[in-house]
């Protein structure tokens, strides 16, 4: 078996490299190949394509995506989350304000929590 079919274009990318491999295993590609050449396709020579591919650009420090710098750069370079700005009180107040009075403080949540842990100790066993 041939690892690469004749007319397969060269890849430019690691990207068309890997395309090229998925592309092979799939039962068009390789029904079409048998009909053309009498012969499925291994597809070793196109997975030789993506690790020749990766190896070279791990040589060259481009490393594997060259948008991965400029991804790392503008996340260091973003403010504080929005979550961390805000003490536990002032989230609460703002929460209250913008969705109403349902929602309980902190101080009400913990002396809801105090009336369940008492109430459940006396009354573990029915």
């Amino acid at each position: 078996m041939s690892s690469v079919s004749p007319d397969e274009p060269e890849a430019q990318t690691c990207g068309d490299a890997f395309n090229n491999a998925w592309q092979c295993y799939s039962p068009t590609f390789q029904m079409t190949r048998y009909y053309r050449y009498g012969e499925l396709d291994s597809c070793e020579g196109r997975w030789d394509a993506i690790w020749a591919c990766m190896d070279s650009r791990k040589r060259s420090g481009q490393g594997l995506s060259s948008k991965a710098p400029v991804i790392a750069d503008a996340k260091e370079e973003r403010a504080e989350p929005y979550w961390n700005l805000m003490d536990p009180k002032e989230a609460g107040a703002r929460w209250r304000k913008r969705f109403g009075d349902k929602v309980p403080t902190e101080e009400e949540l913990a002396e809801r929590d105090r009336a369940q842990s008492t109430d459940t100790k006396s009354s573990w066993f029915w």
